[in-house]
């Protein structure tokens, strides 16, 4: 027997179809046909036939390395490529270009190796304990001086003119200070002003073993070398200064000590007038050695 409720849904989907399809012909009663589409004449297309292709000669004429059809991109010219074994190349002399190999190098490595390489923290590390080999110097001590057995006030007052005598005639009043010098010679590139700073150098070259040549009174043996060492350690920061136009680097190295050493300078000379001033009775007027003075604690101008 049939479902009745089969016939419901059948006679319902019929009864929409047809309130649907009256809806579309009363609402589009009485409305113009639109007249079917024309074709209008097709436009004529132009054909363009396309060059002839050729293939680029990959020839190397010259035997340059770089192909013919490259010539007119990049340079010609032969690339040369330096050979270390050679006995033509020489490595670079001066620590600025030194170091600009060398640091590059561990910077390529430390890349290259990724986490099995330096890390590039550690190459910053190592290049500086490496530069700092050039901010120490040769210390001078007991067996650089020869020792007197004299410590009397004649032997001090002999001893006193006498390193007073070495930094009077080993001073050229001429030149300028060596700071100023350095800032010349920056500014200006000028080759004179390097000429300068060897000159300054030289004075306190002089200086140094002049005082080194002093017979010294055992009471006087720190002080001394105090003065030697600073006397040294000024000699090599103003060398290195001069080399400010060709190696840059090692005149940084030492200007960022200069500061120190010129303060130590200083210092040693205060404390060889605080040494020899328990003497000052030994002394004249007249002694050389009077210009210590200049370096006492108290001593205002």
């Amino acid at each position: 027997m049939e479902d009745p409720n089969k016939f419901k849904v059948v006679g319902a989907f019929v009864v929409g179809f047809a309130i649907i399809a009256g809806a579309y012909t009363v609402r589009n009663f009485g409305k113009p046909t639109m007249p079917p589409p024309t074709i209008e004449e097709s436009l004529s297309a132009a054909i363009i036939e396309a060059p002839e292709r050729v293939p680029i000669a990959v020839a190397d004429t010259n035997s340059d390395g770089v192909e013919d059809w490259r010539e007119n991109f990049v340079e010609s010219a032969p690339i040369a490529f330096i050979d270390a074994s050679s006995s033509d190349y020489v490595f670079p002399d001066t620590l600025t270009e030194q170091l600009g190999i060398t640091f590059l190098q561990d910077i390529i490595r430390s890349e290259g190796y990724g986490s099995l390489g330096t890390p590039k923290e550690a190459v910053i590390s190592n290049t500086v304990e490496k530069l700092s080999v050039y901010a120490t110097d040769t210390i001078f001590d007991v067996k650089d001086i020869t020792i007197s057995n004299d410590s009397s006030p004649a032997a001090i007052r002999l001893y006193a003119n006498a390193i007073a005598e070495a930094m009077t005639q080993n001073n050229d009043s001429n030149l300028q200070h060596e700071l100023l010098i350095l800032r010349e010679a920056i500014s200006t590139q000028d080759q004179a002003k390097v000429t300068e700073l060897n000159l300054l150098a030289k004075v306190y070259e002089g200086t140094r073993d002049d005082t080194i040549a002093v017979p010294v009174p055992p009471i006087l043996v720190k002080a001394h070398l105090d003065l030697i060492n600073v006397y040294h350690a000024m000699y090599s920061d103003i060398t290195s200064m001069s080399k400010v136009l060709s190696d840059p680097m090692l005149s940084l190295i030492r200007l960022k000590r200069y500061e120190d050493d010129a303060a130590g300078l200083g210092l040693a000379l205060k404390n060889m007038y605080l040494a020899l001033e328990p003497f000052a009775g030994a002394f004249t007027a007249d002694d050389p050695a009077v210009l210590f003075v200049a370096f006492s604690p108290n001593f205002n101008n």
